[in-house]
């Protein structure tokens, strides 16, 4: 920090005590006393100065510092005394301390013990420092300001109010004039924007080993893992817009919630419309309605399906009762929700707002539903749509047509199929359907005839059959 040049003799060069020196002074007083050697009792015989001999002491003294023109810092301290050089003052007992910034930002500062490095251009804030301004209010065991570079650094343990949220961190890094910042290992607690007024607002917990904040209002977190007690997301890097509220997740990206655990290369959170976007190897585990709770847990692989797996899980032709149950549950559509289902897919587009939620599955979609006794059921398309607030599952085909296999042998394809996914309805429409279906002469037996002909258009009516019964 430079002396200033229209007050030369008031500044750090005759240490801050020269201000509270009018006190005692008074102006001409003052004048002598800055023209005089004050120092000429401490030289030795070749001039020179001891550089950590104290030479002037002061008690309860206002302080402030010019650079150039520009105040930098003031305050009030019981204690300071400055060194024979004039390159060090050390300050006890600081309190009112105000570090301006150049955009005429203010940030308040308490502490024990300060010293101020006239060469290094420093204040140094150590046993027990507490530092706060409109943004936070940290405490700290101590704090640097480096006046040149308009950095504040923290470099042990902080805790405290940060932007709005709960905070406790370790090392710091401030840009005063900017207010970005590198910090971490970080946890943080509080309120993410929320624009709906109607949805109670939840505090979110963020726990990261690093978290910085670069212009273009952009909140960077990484190896993080966030959570609101609903949801719990991983990933190796978050990135938050805090003007537009969208939320990026790349790496090892996890999502976890009570009724559904995803993985995928990338998620993307617009929260303000409240939709979300899932790609790259998007796993989904759909969980059953009797295991619905919020756990971190791994999505198992998807299995393939080969011929080999079919033929020996296809019904006997003398079934136990056990078996014939098991079997019963493939065919039975009422139990889609006591099963976890697996769903992988390129890309998922989810609105996840209230009376419009509804998920959009691209990328060749498949699914896999295990069932007792090694039984399953699976499905492939090329796009699927999950509407959440009329609970169906609709699959339509493109360069691919839909195709529904079990572990019975039915083997089915169609241009378009659709199935409801609410408890105790095992209804489905179809269109184009054709294939195979393993039926024993009990299960005709049991069949209704069809009691209309099929609609002009193809499309099968809703039924109940082998597939849905």
């Amino acid at each position: 920090m430079q002396t200033n040049k229209r007050k030369s003799s008031i500044g750090w060069t005759l240490g801050l005590g020269l201000v509270a020196a009018t006190v005692y002074f008074g102006g001409p007083a003052l004048l002598k006393f800055a023209k005089s050697d004050t120092l000429s009792a401490y030289r030795s015989g070749s001039g020179a100065l001891d550089p950590d001999k104290s030479t002037t002491f002061l008690r309860d003294v206002d302080f402030s510092h010019y650079d150039g023109d520009r105040l930098v810092t003031r305050g009030h301290v019981r204690e300071m005394d400055i060194t024979q050089s004039r390159e060090r003052v050390t300050m006890r007992g600081i309190d009112k301390g105000e570090y301006l910034g150049e955009k005429n930002q203010v940030i308040r500062f308490e502490a024990p013990v300060g010293v101020w490095n006239q060469m290094a251009k420093m204040l140094s804030l150590s046993q027990g420092v507490r530092l706060f301004s409109g943004d936070f209010d940290l405490k700290t065991a101590s704090a640097l300001f480096e006046s040149s570079r308009e950095l504040l650094r923290i470099p042990g343990q902080i805790a405290g109010k940060f932007f709005k949220g709960d905070l406790k961190a370790q090392r710091l890094l401030y840009h005063i004039p900017t207010k970005t910042y590198q910090l971490g290992p970080v946890e943080w607690v509080g309120m993410l924007q929320e624009d709906d007024k109607s949805l109670k607002r939840t505090r979110w917990t963020i726990k990261a080993d690093g978290a910085t904040r670069g212009a273009g209002d952009t909140e960077v977190w990484t190896t993080a893992q966030a959570t609101d007690g609903d949801v719990i997301v991983r990933a190796d890097r978050i990135e938050r817009n805090v003007k537009t509220d969208v939320l990026v997740a790349t790496g090892n990206v996890r999502y976890y919630s009570r009724e559904t655990n995803m993985t995928c290369k990338k998620a993307t959170v617009y929260r303000k419309q409240k939709r979300a976007v899932l790609e790259g190897e998007v796993s989904m585990l759909v969980k059953p309605q009797d295991a619905q709770k919020l756990e971190v847990v791994e999505i198992p692989p998807l299995r393939p399906i080969v011929p080999d797996s079919i033929a020996s899980s296809r019904p006997s032709a003398a079934r136990t009762e056990e078996e014939r149950t098991a079997d019963d549950e493939v065919r039975s559509g009422s139990n889609r929700r006591k099963y976890p289902i697996q769903i992988y897919a390129s890309k998922v587009d989810y609105n996840y707002a209230r009376g419009s939620r509804r998920a959009v599955i691209t990328g060749s979609p498949q699914a896999r539903q295990e069932l007792p006794g090694g039984r399953w059921r699976a499905a492939w398309c090329s796009e699927a749509i999950y509407d959440r607030e009329r609970e169906t599952l609709e699959m339509k085909s493109g360069d691919q047509r839909v195709r529904i296999k079990t572990s019975l042998g039915d083997d089915l394809t169609a241009s378009w199929f659709k199935v409801s996914t609410r408890d105790g309805d095992d209804s489905y429409e179809a269109k184009s359907l054709a294939g195979e279906v393993s039926v024993e002469d009990e299960d005709l037996q049991d069949s209704p005839p069809a009691t209309e002909p099929p609609p002009a258009d193809g499309t099968t009516p809703r039924l109940r059959g082998p597939i849905g019964r």
